[in-house]
């Protein structure tokens, strides 16, 4: 029963449509605050993820984002729903429009929305020992405090902070539901409800929404993508409104809100909020000079408010308000960013970013569709997608061309649709220039030409999930083994409750994050001053750590394969060759050690990325050989399914691993 309660499919499904009903409910009530005109409903739900983002951002500062207090949350957001938009669900049923959108809100929850509740995926190395980190840190504490994480540095925790109210009832089954179903579905809401506005017909609204959400989006990892159009695509929509009218202040708040929320999904969405407002609002704005400077500067100051409890949240954690720009915990030369290319190099470099087939399909229709229709605020958003990506490209080299779209996707594809929208908006406006009708005729083209097979592609895709869902149902199993979930709980009750630990993990999240508990993702990047040694020895590495306060240290079996903490892999990175190390604790048992090979993942022929991982290596192989050390130096106290717990300079000389000898077989 527990088990079907935790790990089923019913709760979290239900539970999704009410945190659906918490974002229309706290949209509609701003909507209603701000004494705004009625909107459709995917704008309002944009605005109340938006909301739920900066809200959770005062909360994660008060450590009170915890489980209750988001269960509170959602369920006050679902009220307002019911009382605000209640005296719009009768006419449902009274004409054939209404009739006909509630048919396809309905198939919209069937298609992308059902199958997508329970996914039995995840990046190893990005989810499990990071981004799932904090959305279980949340819950359990109720704040976001990870000193020795790299990935926190690029992230506030906006993105997490939604995962974490997904996860309140659900397991790490659901935690793709965030970006992969509740984000498609607001999204496909607001681009239809946008082209409804410019009086597009039923049909090429719908048709239009189901573009945005059929082509297939660059993922690797549960982190945020369709969030970042969702929100992207939601301050376009807001700041369209507000300029069309007198200045408000009560559009500028809104606004402000929706900007927070967006640079609190991740670091490199803040550059292309920053330079969109200053860009669409500076010089897009038909406003007189003397209203745009206060507007900008006063929209400037209630985002950098309401963005301000993420930040000091990041302070507090990893040292930094904002990074790159302040370093925080990383530590000096970690920071690996870009080859030293010359001129030509980095001219190939560049170019090929924008000749890769993920990119064109994007960036030549938008640049087409923007000379013909030629709304201000639909190229000051493109220009501000654009500038932020070549900044990026150039800055951030030791990546491939993929990983860079996948880092710039959410701000160009939002802006591909906001002059698509823009498009529908502005039907004569071609009319006067033969360019501009050539561009308008050329940019539709290539939409069509460049997008149909990857949007058919996902059509198939969205078609074939459905036909997962009996199996979905049926699944009531852990995402981990029972097996590694008991390990994990019996290995934390070795640990005092209020002892710090420090953990090389492949699985954090069965811990109880709700005490000092301390997790390395990538080795070397990031650690509290004055910073972990490293290639210095086990003595140094012990003395850091009792420095920090930490007495125990939680590792999984470095001769297992895994994602990070696989000395295997890192050797073969790292161009030398596997050979199992036999001083590991292997807790009496013996295993055999199986030649290894690279995981295609792992076989990349990118110069730029390959180099990334072979800089890694080193560090990785010294803090396993590092840990593995000071457990035959000090108490090695669990030993069991792969998991070892070690404690430090608790023991008197000759008693060490005395619960793993002979006489006393392993627990």
């Amino acid at each position: 029963m527990t088990g079907g309660f935790l790990y089923g499919y019913w709760v979290p499904f239900f539970w999704g449509l009410a945190v659906l009903a918490s974002f229309l409910g706290w949209g509609s009530a701003i909507q209603r605050a701000a004494s705004l005109p009625e909107t459709d409903w995917g704008l309002r739900c944009g605005w109340g993820m938006a909301f739920t983002a900066v809200l959770g951002g005062f909360l994660a500062c008060l450590s009170m984002a915890g489980r209750p207090v988001l269960i509170t949350m959602v369920a006050a957001g679902a009220l307002l729903a019911l009382l605000l938009c209640a005296d719009g669900l009768p006419p449902i049923f009274k004409s054939r429009g209404s009739m006909l959108g509630a048919l396809g809100f309905l198939a919209l929850i069937v298609l992308v929305y059902a199958p997508r509740v329970d996914i039995r995926w995840s990046n190893a190395c990005d989810d499990d020992l990071a981004y799932w980190v904090f959305a279980k840190r949340l819950l359990d504490s109720g704040t976001l405090i990870e000193p020795f994480s790299q990935r926190r540095l690029a992230a506030f925790g906006g993105h997490s902070l939604l995962q974490a109210v997904v996860w309140a009832f659900g397991s790490q089954k659901n935690l793709h539901l965030v970006d992969y179903g509740l984000s498609v579905v607001v999204l496909a809401g607001m681009v239809f409800g946008c082209c409804r506005k410019a009086r597009a017909s039923i049909g090429w609204a719908c048709l239009i929404a189901g573009f945005a959400i059929l082509v297939p989006v660059p993922r690797i990892n549960s982190m945020s993508q369709v969030t970042g159009v969702v929100l992207f695509f939601a301050l376009f929509r807001t700041l369209q409104n507000s300029i069309q009218k007198a200045p408000r202040w009560q559009d500028g708040m809104i606004a402000a809100i929706v900007v927070a929320a967006t640079c609190s999904l991740r670091a490199t969405y803040i550059p292309v909020v920053a330079a969109f407002c200053a860009i669409g609002l500076l010089f897009a704005n038909p406003w007189p000079l003397r209203r745009r400077i206060p507007h900008f500067a006063g929209l400037g100051l209630a985002a950098t408010f309401f963005l301000l409890p993420w930040m000091w949240l990041l302070h507090r954690s990893s040292g930094t308000w904002i990074y790159p720009i302040m370093h925080g915990n990383e530590q000096p030369g970690t920071a690996m960013y870009s080859f030293h290319m010359t001129p030509g190099e980095l001219a190939r470099w560049f170019g090929g970013f924008f000749v890769n087939i993920d990119v064109l399909p994007v960036v030549v229709p938008a640049l087409l569709l923007a000379w013909a229709v030629r709304n201000r605020l639909a190229v000051a958003f493109l220009a501000a997608a654009l500038f932020t990506t070549a900044t990026l490209v150039i800055a951030f080299s030791f990546a491939d061309h993929w990983t860079l779209y996948r880092y710039s996707h959410a701000a160009l594809f939002a802006a591909l649709l906001a002059v698509v929208t823009s498009a529908l908006g502005l039907h004569g406006s071609a009319d006067g220039s033969r360019s501009r009708r050539f561009a308008l005729v050329a940019g539709v083209g290539f939409l069509v030409f460049l997008n149909a097979v990857p949007a058919a592609i996902g059509a198939f895709a969205a078609v074939s999930r459905v036909a997962t869902l009996s199996g979905q149902i049926k699944d009531d199993r852990p995402f981990y083994p029972e097996e590694t979930i008991a390990s994990y709980r019996e290995l934390q009750l070795l640990v005092p409750q209020q002892a710090a630990l420090f953990t090389a993990l492949s699985a954090p999240t069965l811990l109880h994050l709700d005490r000092p508990v301390f997790t390395l993702d990538t080795p070397g990047a990031c650690s509290p001053a004055p910073g972990m040694p490293f290639f210095r020895g086990p003595a140094a590495l012990k003395s850091y750590l009792r420095a920090q306060g930490i007495e125990y240290i939680a590792y999984t079996d470095f001769e297992v394969p895994q994602c990070l903490y696989d000395r295997g892999r890192w050797r073969l990175l790292f161009g030398g060759t596997y050979v199992a190390d036999p001083s590991a604790p292997s807790c009496g048992v013996a295993r055999p050690r199986l030649p290894r090979r690279l995981a295609p993942m792992w076989l990349i022929a990118d110069e730029h990325a390959g180099a990334l991982w072979k800089i890694q290596a080193p560090y990785y192989l010294d803090v396993m050989a590092n840990i593995e050390a000071l457990a035959q130096s000090e108490q090695l106290i669990y030993c069991e399914n792969g998991l070892r717990l070690v404690r430090l300079n608790h023991e008197a000389p000759g008693e060490k691993c005395a619960s793993l000898s002979p006489a006393s077989p392993p627990r």
